[in-house]
């Protein structure tokens, strides 16, 4: 249900709450809490719902089933200039607004016993399915740096760095300063865990901070992803991944390049190498062992698929040589 500026008079104080003004007291709070990530993604969420309304005023009780199930199917469409987005994409913005009007609830702007909006839309998230690239793939990416155009080879190197540095995420990849580093001990906290991790600095990482460091001369950043004042992270993170599958194409691999391909790989080719799962749970700076048991078994399941073909391989040579010897 819209309602529009020429009715505020004709509802209780309550209602009179607009949607939007209530997403940005909440972003400011992020904000000064010093939350920038969680901020951002409500800032996202809050952009995206306006330019679905078109300028319509929605008030606390106005979000219904109805409204968001039209804003769902907007989100899941192609147009001009936007390519439609998929469930887990959709479920973003769904469930950034799911939180804000059950603040509303809590803040007494909507009944209670008011119907859940959100019932019939998706607001999960799907699994999909994490890919890796064997050892043999990162040694050819290797190999290309010196190929590719600067931009390219840029992108290139941080997905090595990403590899070198334990399967590091990209987001804290980007916020690493140049303060993070002593002694030849790269220490950083994990964002998403808030554990803290040291990484020893061998060549393959100390030649990279090299190539990049005329680049950060007058940065804190360790690499020139960020801009000084630390905003940029979302549109660098798109544009890494744009570019991750233009290099898969050039390269022909098999697997399409994320920047989460990196952390997939480490943890396949540290499994595969024998490397204990508790050391690879310290690597990756999970929060248990379960984590990174559950991590593993979602992987690419190339040495069961591996050991199937043998088994069925056998089988084969089994059934050749009887009919063999038949004749």
């Amino acid at each position: 249900m819209y309602m529009r500026r020429d009715n505020e008079q004709s509802v209780s104080r309550w209602q009179k709450v607009e949607v939007l003004q209530f997403m940005q007291g909440r972003i400011t709070r992020l904000e000064d809490g010093g939350k920038k990530s969680t901020a951002h993604n409500y800032r996202s969420a809050l952009n995206s719902f306006q330019r679905f309304l078109c300028g319509k005023i929605v008030y606390a009780d106005g979000v219904d089933g109805k409204l968001m199930t039209a804003y769902e199917h907007w989100l899941q469409e192609e147009k001009p200039g936007r390519k439609k987005l998929g469930e887990n994409s959709s479920s973003f913005y769904l469930r950034h607004l799911r939180t804000i009007w059950h603040e509303m609830v809590t803040a007494g702007m909507v009944d209670r016993g008011n119907e859940d909006p959100f019932k019939n839309v998706f607001t999960g998230v799907k699994k999909t399915a994490k890919r890796a690239v064997p050892e043999a793939s990162i040694t050819r990416l290797e190999k290309a740096v010196t190929r590719l155009s600067p931009n390219l080879a840029f992108t290139l190197s941080m997905f090595l760095f990403s590899y070198y540095t334990r399967g590091m995420s990209f987001v804290d990849l980007a916020h690493l300063k140049k303060t993070d580093i002593q002694g030849g001990v790269l220490t950083y906290t994990r964002r998403k865990t808030g554990k803290v991790l040291h990484i020893e600095l061998l060549p393959e990482m100390i030649m990279i901070i090299r190539r990049y460091a005329p680049d950060v001369k007058d940065s804190p950043y360790l690499f020139p992803i960020l801009k000084a004042d630390g905003e940029g992270y979302e549109s660098a993170l798109r544009l890494q991944n744009k570019r991750l599958n233009r290099i898969s194409g050039i390269l022909e691999l098999n697997v399409k390049l994320t920047t989460h391909v990196a952390r997939h790989s480490w943890a396949t080719v540290a499994r595969d190498k024998g490397v204990d799962i508790e050391i690879i749970c310290d690597a990756l700076g999970h929060s248990s062992i379960l984590v990174t048991r559950i991590y593993l078994a979602e992987l690419n399941n190339s040495v069961i698929n591996k050991a199937n073909r043998i088994v069925l391989k056998r089988k084969q040579e089994r059934k050749i040589k009887r009919y063999g010897s038949a004749g």
